[in-house]
């Protein structure tokens, strides 16, 4: 959350950063096709369609006393 009130992102709304792809050894215990890292700062784009993802990903945070 404080690193989205300091970078000014806001949920449900499309950024588009450059970047440069990355390898190695350290990668290979995850399942994906590619690796990425941010070069730049994020832009806020407005878009009207719908584009084609592949991935979908969510977080929930829960609390459990026990």
């Amino acid at each position: 959350m404080r690193y989205m009130i300091d970078k000014n992102i806001y949920p449900c709304t499309w950024y588009e950063v450059e970047v440069i792809e990355i390898s190695g050894e350290e990668w290979n215990k995850y399942l994906v096709d590619k690796r990425y890292v941010a070069k730049g700062e994020l832009v806020k784009v407005d878009r009207e369609d719908i584009p084609n993802l592949r991935v979908l990903a969510f977080d929930i945070e829960t609390y459990n006393p026990k």
